[in-house]
C-alpha cells in the first residue's frame, strides 16, 4: 500500500497546519492517522478544519484544538484528556463514551452534541453552549459549567456537579423539575428543610410528564 499525502488546514485561511504521508485503506483512516501523528508530536491544530472527521477511538490526549471546527465529527470513545478545545465548534459532534478528563472547552459550541457516557471529570465548560446536548450517563464530577447554556439538554443518569462550578447555568424547565423530583425523595428531619420540601410539594411529580418510567410519589 502506497503512502499518500494528507494535509490538515486552517479553516480561516486554508494554510497548512500539518502535512504528512501515511498509509491507510481509506481517506478517512489516513486523515485520522495524520491527526493522531500531529497530536503525538505536540503540533498545534488550533483552528483546524475537521468538520465531519471520523475520529472514533482516536488518541488525542493533550491535543491543541482551540477554535477548531469539528462540527458533525465522530469522536466516539476518543481520548481527549486535557485537550485544549476552547471555543471549538462541535455542533452535533458525536462524543459518546469519549474521555475528556480535565479538557478545556471554555466557550465551546456543543449544540446538539452527543456526550452519552462521556467522562467530563474536571472539564472546563465555562460559558459553553450545550443546548440540546445528550449527556445521558455522563460523568460531570468537578466539571466547571459556570455560565454554560444547557437548554433542552438531557441529563438523565448523569452526575450533577454540586459545587460552585455549576452556578449561573442556563437550563430548561426539565432539569429544574428533575432536580425537584430528586429533592422531594430525600429524607430530612430538619424543620427548615422540611418547610422547603413542603413548598416544592406542587411540583413533586412534574418530572413524570417527561419520563413515564418515573413513578409518582
Amino acid at each position: 500500500m502506497e503512502k499518500e499525502l494528507v494535509q490538515i488546514k486552517d479553516w480561516r485561511n486554508n494554510n497548512v497546519l500539518f502535512e504528512t504521508e501515511v498509509e491507510g485503506e481509506t481517506k478517512a483512516i489516513r486523515f485520522k492517522l495524520a491527526i493522531e501523528l500531529a497530536v503525538s508530536r505536540n503540533i498545534s491544530l488550533n483552528c483546524a478544519k475537521l468538520n465531519y472527521a471520523e475520529l472514533n477511538y482516536a488518541k488525542l490526549n493533550c491535543a491543541k484544538l482551540n477554535c477548531a471546527k469539528l462540527n458533525y465529527a465522530e469522536l466516539n470513545y476518543a481520548k481527549l484528556n486535557y485537550a485544549e478545545l476552547n471555543y471549538a465548534k462541535l455542533n452535533y459532534a458525536k462524543l459518546n463514551g469519549a474521555e475528556l478528563n480535565g479538557a478545556n472547552l471554555n466557550g465551546a459550541n456543543l449544540n446538539g452534541a452527543e456526550l452519552n457516557g462521556a467522562n467530563l471529570n474536571g472539564a472546563n465548560l465555562n460559558g459553553a453552549n450545550l443546548n440540546g446536548a445528550e449527556l445521558n450517563g455522563a460523568n460531570l464530577n468537578g466539571a466547571n459549567l459556570n455560565g454554560a447554556e444547557l437548554n433542552g439538554a438531557n441529563w438523565d443518569f448523569s452526575s450533577f456537579p454540586l459545587w460552585c462550578g455549576s452556578f449561573n447555568m442556563k437550563v430548561s424547565a426539565r432539569l429544574i423539575f428533575q432536580l425537584i423530583a430528586h429533592i422531594k425523595r430525600l429524607k430530612c428531619n430538619d424543620e427548615e428543610a422540611q418547610e422547603v420540601l413542603r413548598i416544592l410539594e406542587p411540583w413533586k411529580n412534574k418530572f413524570c410528564e417527561y419520563r413515564d418510567d418515573v413513578k409518582e410519589i
